[in-house]
């Protein structure tokens, strides 16, 4: 594991992977008010006025793309955070021998 994530960063693949996933998070964030945006420019367009709730017809479309939102972002913080975040600093073989218990 150690060396995927040593290529990962190295490599710059990993910040690729985190800006897309990011770019991926805005558009289904954008995405999710698209059908109710659309509804009622459609509604204008034809001369009629608009005549009812556009969030309707447009609400499971909404939260399942807020979901798919969280789920983008979430992901792209946890993979920013396990590449560029601070070791851990678990106690090696060797310094848990000589009584030290690891970073102070």
């Amino acid at each position: 594991m150690q060396q995927v994530r040593t290529i990962l960063r190295n490599q710059y693949i990993g910040a690729i992977a985190i800006g897309y996933l990011i770019g991926r998070g805005f558009e289904a964030f954008f995405a999710s008010f698209m059908p109710a945006f659309n509804t009622m420019l459609t509604e204008v367009l034809r001369g009629r006025e608009f005549v009812g709730d556009p969030w309707v017809a447009a609400r499971v479309s909404l939260v399942s793309n807020l979901v798919l939102t969280g789920f983008y972002f979430v992901f792209a913080f946890l993979l920013a955070s396990w590449l560029y975040g601070k070791p851990t600093g678990t106690p090696t073989v060797g310094s848990v021998a000589e009584g030290n218990d690891g970073p102070s």
